[in-house]
């Protein structure tokens, strides 16, 4: 997922590396005893991890939903791997020895060709992880213990130590997911981008919860045993979520060959589509719309004239928005109808729908017309006029400009004036 503010992953590298220096300060203050301490099992937790981490999995959106990782991970932080008396030390080598794996599987990771991992991303799970250690290790908030105290006199009543796990759990969950609303989130759209993340990879994190929790509970009767046990599930997922990933790019394929089909049969000129889509992401991006926002609108874009391989009689250059409104309206909802055929793009097919639609309906009448169509009918008349073409920059920008606040947004267009990268 693209990062829009990277002043804020600076912080969040500075911050995990304050962590982690910290860590291993606490630790360097008695070497030897820490090393007494962290036992046989942290280190096989930790070859775990490094083994997981390189099995990536990236969404369509950009969005990494790996599971396995953050399980293991959250369970280290969980689990009474270590033997040490002072809970600070044993907080101190949970997260040493989660930035050792992590480290490590990174490693693995570029020798194996799998690309690389966001230091803000590695920094964001390794903040969360800690501020869950110390709230389960460290803070006496259950009558004057810590929550990992108190579950050693609650063996009769296990509930309450899952309980505790997973509100713990919850924090390093929130505290990752709320800094990674922070890193891609555009001015003024937290709350959107929020709520994107959460039905996108809410449920993922949800499962990761579950199963470090499971594994935490399980390591009692099971010891090491109850990683491949309870994590196994996790490897259902992962492949389930891959095909999810490889049917998405499949219709992402379909639609770029839908959306160069007008352009192949000379219903538009070439690349007409691709133009329009490129010149749409950059006003959407200074409007600051959403990602999902953007990739519906990009993707209207590439399509908004498949509605034309209907027509008898091609529009000369395939420029719609010199056609007259009633052919317009035809051709748009023509368009959206077999966008709606593909499944899932209802969205999309709406922006389709309504992109013809004269700015005056918004302003005069109310008319709920989405900022994306308003977008689009811009962007698609300056290609129109131009036809790709530099020198017809100027005089498209006037055309369209006459149309202000009666056919067009006003604040498009103004955007519009001021894109000059994209509009070769």
């Amino acid at each position: 997922m693209r990062t829009r503010q990277p002043l804020v992953d600076r912080a969040i590298v500075v911050l995990s590396a304050v962590v982690l220096l910290v860590a291993a300060a606490t630790l360097a203050l008695n070497p030897a005893q820490a090393l007494a301490d962290a036992g046989w099992r942290l280190g096989v937790m930790t070859i775990a991890l490094a083994l997981v981490v390189p099995l990536h999995l990236r969404l369509p959106s950009g969005t990494d939903a790996s599971p396995l990782a953050p399980s293991i991970g959250l369970a280290m932080v969980l689990t009474p791997l270590s033997t040490a008396q002072n809970a600070l030390t044993g907080t101190a080598l949970v997260v040493v020895a989660l930035a050792v794996g992590t480290m490590v599987g990174v490693g693995l990771s570029s020798l194996t060709g799998q690309g690389r991992t966001s230091l803000a991303m590695l920094g964001s799970r390794l903040i969360g992880a800690t501020a869950a250690a110390l709230l389960f290790r460290n803070m006496p908030i259950i009558d004057g213990e810590s929550p990992a105290s108190a579950a050693q006199g609650w063996l009769d009543d296990p509930w309450r130590t899952a309980l505790a796990m997973t509100l713990c759990g919850l924090v390093a969950i929130a505290v990752d997911l709320g800094l990674l609303v922070l890193r891609t989130a555009a001015p003024g759209r937290l709350r959107t981008q929020g709520e994107q993340l959460a039905r996108e990879i809410g449920p993922v994190w949800l499962a990761v919860l579950g199963i470090a929790v499971a594994i935490a509970l399980g390591f009692g009767p099971l010891d090491l045993w109850s990683v491949p046990v309870m994590a196994s599930p996790l490897l259902l997922m992962r492949t389930a979520l891959r095909r999810q990933a490889a049917i998405v790019r499949v219709r992402h394929d379909t639609i770029a060959a839908l959306g160069r089909l007008t352009d192949g049969t000379g219903y538009t000129t070439t690349g007409h589509g691709r133009r329009v889509r490129d010149l749409a992401r950059e006003v959407g991006l200074q409007l600051m719309l959403s990602d999902r926002e953007l990739r519906d609108l990009e993707t209207a874009a590439l399509m908004h004239d498949v509605g034309q391989l209907g027509l008898t009689d091609p529009i000369p250059g395939g420029a719609t928005s010199e056609a007259a409104p009633s052919d317009q309206a035809a051709i748009a909802i023509a368009g959206a109808r077999v966008v709606r055929t593909l499944g899932g793009m209802e969205r999309v097919a709406e922006i389709i729908e309504q992109q013809t639609t004269p700015y005056r309906n918004v302003r005069e009448f109310g008319e709920d017309v989405p900022v994306e169509c308003r977008i689009l009918k811009v962007c698609n008349a300056y290609d129109d006029l131009t036809q790709g073409r530099p020198e017809a920059r100027a005089e498209a920008i006037e055309r369209i400009s006459l149309g202000m606040g009666y056919e067009y947004d006003p604040d498009v267009v103004d955007l519009l004036t001021h894109a000059g990268t994209t509009t070769r």
